[in-house]
């Protein structure tokens, strides 16, 4: 049976090696964000054409079946209307868009779709 010295020099071994892992797993696993350089890219896939506000620049109409590309760092409000008064929906606050619609591309492959009040979905 192994001392007690012995054990606690085992843990500590123990959990740098999980810390490494952990710190170093994208480089490690190839875990890294694909979608980071070109962004993701949104199919507007409501009945409808919608409106945004990107990076708090212009209200612009995003038509039905049209694709907009969401990087990370950018900020996205979406509207019914074409003075961007009436928001379609409201997005999560506590991440960030990028963040929010990454979660979604379940295939990788920095698509997905957003269909009525914000649902969205892999492409």
């Amino acid at each position: 049976m192994l001392e007690y010295e012995e054990l606690k020099m085992h843990f500590k071994k123990l959990v740098l090696v999980v810390l490494s892992l952990f710190l170093f797993s994208s480089d490690l696993f190839g875990l890294d964000d694909i979608c980071k350089n070109n962004g993701l890219v949104v199919l507007n896939s409501d009945f409808k054409h919608l409106w945004y506000i990107k990076n708090d620049i212009t209200c612009t109409i995003w038509k039905k079946n049209k694709l907009i590309t969401i990087s990370e760092g950018d900020t996205l409000s979406i509207y019914s209307d074409s003075n961007c008064k009436n928001k379609s929906c409201e997005l999560p606050e506590n991440v960030t868009i990028y963040e929010h619609f990454r979660a979604f591309d379940t295939n990788n492959n920095c698509r997905i779709k957003l269909y009525s009040r914000c649902n969205l979905s892999d492409m």
